[in-house]
């Protein structure tokens, strides 16, 4: 907040003006420390989301063609083309394997599901991520961020924010 006459003001509302200065300083750093927690782990939980997705869509496709096999000794038995013994020994193995297998999937699929609505709480809080191309941009972006400081366009608290902002983001580029 800038000083617009705080020095007139009494010593019982200069007191009260520090307070309140101090706490919304305080409120500014920690909103500014979540933020950028915010976006490190999204930008994070976004990277593993893909692979995970990948996951449970190769496992997926697994679980479809044991399905699918089973369906085919099923019908094969009934119909008297294979032994039923011999068929019934791979039925009980695929039915196993299909049951770890489901149980994996359900899993995974809780795993994306849990964090994927985690991640949209937390993203409808901060707004918008940011988004730039590369590092190459968000440097350019930094140094005409402290031009605009330099020559007195931005304040100090707004060029420190988007500052780190900025940084964050250089250093999820960077990993």
């Amino acid at each position: 907040m800038e000083d617009t006459g705080y020095a007139q003001l009494e010593p019982e509302e200069q007191k009260f003006y520090m307070k309140f200065e101090e706490g919304f300083r305080e409120l500014d750093d920690m909103w500014e420390k979540y933020r950028s927690a915010s976006v490190d782990l999204i930008c994070g939980w976004d990277r593993y989301r893909v692979k995970l997705l990948d996951k449970v869509s190769k496992l997926a496709g697994i679980v479809s063609s044991i399905q699918v096999e089973l369906n085919e000794l099923k019908v094969k038995v009934e119909l008297g083309l294979l032994d039923s013994e011999k068929a019934n020994r791979r039925i009980e193995k695929l039915g196993e394997k299909l049951k770890k297998l489901e149980a994996r999937l359900i899993s995974l699929r809780n795993f994306l599901e849990t964090f994927e609505k985690w991640s949209l709480v937390h993203r409808k809080r901060i707004g918008p991520l940011p988004t730039v191309s590369g590092a190459e941009e968000i440097h350019g972006k930094l140094k005409e961020l402290d031009e605009l400081y330099n020559s007195g366009q931005v304040r100090e608290d707004v060029y420190k924010r988007i500052k780190a902002e900025l940084e964050t983001l250089l250093k999820i580029i960077e990993e």
